[in-house]
């Protein structure tokens, strides 16, 4: 009976991405070496197997490599079983390893099976040359490899196209050799907002990246481990969130090895000004401090006038805005009080609500329940596509053995290869076109809803300005003032819901339920609210309303004019 000791070690490895394409596969190779040691005497307990995927970086594979050496010395194997020597060495330190190794026990040996050469401590001076010959071929082709790697690279950044993954909000298509970056609608969003919330006055790296977190903003999701869960899905640290802000790919500037290329290509997902504007804040060595001074609407409220912000200043204990830019006609109007502004901003908290409470439940509990039906259906499909592209790999890991043992001709496996990598490629794309981040934008939407049908109740019970000034930051957007004349926009999906509290409200009106007790006509009305209420569209998770508009224009009865009062002469 054959001991489980393990007495000879494999290692595999792809020399390039393109040897994986043309079929050349790590299980290939692995199958090659097996059946060698095999008919060497050994049997498949007393192999240990090494793989070093084209994918690993060159730090991950230096790891290996020495992993297995160090094991091999420790465990007293004797045996090593490659492919080919530029499968074993890439630089002259891996050979002087594989040289002392051998030199340290007469017994030990390399198989280098498709080269027909076993290495040892007492080999013919004609084998070493052969070896030594080898080595040099290796190293000058991983030379060549990198500087034909490096030349594509310049020619890709010269064209404006950045090499490697692009950050968050932008995703990769195309097919090998010509991939550009797109912006990733589905991400995007998510990003600039990043880049908005980061200007408030009151924001910091902590704030953001916590805020980032509950609103969804995940890493991509990678490679399958072996208990089949995936690598990323993780929410951003702080410190990734201070790359994305210092990104300046995101206006159109590529930077790769330390050189700055400014003719990038990719759509520029952040306005120049916002982008600047971000920078200035990151790098100002003295952050002010705003314990003394700190109006409820700092950094909320711009002139409508010139697009600079509102400043707020306090005069016999009362706060007011006013526009201070001199070029600027709204300077000249009168200025308006912060008790003014927000008791307008808490009149339209009702105009956010279900008429009925018991209508708010039917349709929070509606939404959810829909939201739970879609994410199976997710789930569902998303495992159909995973499980159709696991079966392409092993049916193209087939047809490739079959060529090897000359079962199908050649012409016949590229044939089906280009067909199954196809498949596999379109597959891959509706895989990232799902909505990764799908769960955690409609949890967002389903707590906008929440808070918008409790928004008076919550804003009441907020005890900080901190916290009053971001509920108004969830509800409402492009928030201006013009002398005491107040506009604003509500954020995409609290508009879809205002929209629907608008025609609930005049649907009340209809059934006139304010002075009618009759319990069939209260029902019929509940009946037609809830209609109302669950036309709210969740299957695009970025809004419940499919033809967005801003509020104001859609509704012009809700811009809001501040009652006039007595300014400040």
């Amino acid at each position: 009976m054959k001991s489980n000791k393990v007495k000879a070690v494999i290692l595999n490895r792809v020399s390039s991405k393109d040897q994986e394409y043309e079929g050349y596969s790590l299980q290939a190779q692995e199958k090659l070496l097996e059946k060698y040691a095999h008919d060497k005497g050994f049997s498949k307990n007393e192999l240990k197997v090494y793989t070093i995927a084209e994918k690993a970086s060159k730090s991950d594979a230096r790891h290996i490599f020495h992993e297995m050496m160090q094991y091999m010395t420790d465990n007293g194997v004797k045996v090593l079983i490659v492919e080919k020597v530029d499968r074993a060495v890439r630089n002259f330190t891996d050979t002087v390893m594989i040289d002392d190794w051998l030199e340290s026990d007469d017994e030990r040996k390399v198989h280098f099976v498709k080269d027909g050469l076993i290495l040892h401590k007492n080999s013919r001076s004609q084998e070493k040359l052969n070896w030594g010959m080898r080595v040099v071929i290796a190293k000058n082709y991983i030379d060549n490899l990198k500087e034909e790697v490096d030349k594509g690279m310049k020619e890709k950044l010269a064209q404006g196209w950045l090499p490697g993954s692009p950050p968050p909000g932008y995703k990769t298509i195309g097919q090998e050799g010509h991939k550009i970056h797109v912006i990733d609608h589905d991400v995007a969003p998510l990003v600039v907002k990043l880049f908005e919330l980061y200007l408030d006055p009151s924001a910091s790296l902590s704030t953001v990246t916590a805020e980032m977190k509950r609103r969804g903003l995940r890493t991509k999701l990678g490679r399958e481990r072996e208990d089949g869960t995936r690598v990323g899905g993780r929410p951003y640290s702080r410190s990734h969130i201070t790359k994305i802000l210092k990104n300046p790919f995101y206006v159109g500037i590529n930077i790769w090895d330390g050189v700055v290329y400014d003719n990038g290509k990719q759509e520029q997902l952040i306005s120049r000004d916002l982008f600047d504007a971000v920078q200035m804040k990151m790098e100002r060595k003295n952050p002010p401090k705003y314990n003394k001074h700190n109006p409820l609407f700092k950094g909320v409220f711009f002139c409508d006038g010139c697009g600079n912000g509102i400043t707020w200043e306090r005069q016999k204990g009362t706060w007011y805005g006013h526009c201070n830019t001199r070029s600027c006609k709204a300077r000249q109007e009168l200025w308006a009080t912060e008790k003014d502004v927000e008791d307008t901003l808490k009149q339209q908290f009702a105009a956010l609500r279900a008429v009925d409470k018991e209508v708010i439940e039917w349709t929070r509990k509606a939404l959810r329940e829909r939201h739970e039906n879609d994410m199976v259906a997710y789930n569902a499909s998303l495992m159909q596509l995973e499980t159709r592209r696991k079966e392409l790999q092993r049916m193209l890991n087939n047809a490739y053995e079959d060529k090897l043992s000359e079962v199908i001709a050649r012409e016949h496996y590229e044939e089906l290869a280009k067909k199954f990598k196809d498949e596999q490629a379109s597959i891959t794309d509706q895989i990232e076109r799902f909505d990764k981040l799908y769960a955690s934008k409609m949890e967002y939407n389903l707590d906008l809803y929440e808070l918008s049908q409790r928004a008076a109740e919550i804003y009441e019970t907020k005890n900080t300005v901190e916290s009053r000034r971001h509920l108004i930051g969830e509800l409402f957007s492009n928030l201006r003032l013009y002398g005491k004349k107040l506009e604003y926009e509500y954020s995409e999906t609290v508009a879809a819901i205002a929209k629907k509290a608008l025609e609930d409200a005049a649907l009340k009106r209809q059934f006139e339920l304010e002075n009618n007790d009759d319990l069939q006509v209260r029902d019929a009305y509940i009946e037609a609210a809830r209609t109302i209420w669950l036309g709210m569209r969740d299957s695009n998770p970025r809004s419940w309303d499919q033809n967005p508009v801003p509020y104001r224009l859609a509704n012009p009865q809700y811009n809001c004019q501040i009652i006039p009062q007595k300014g400040i002469q």
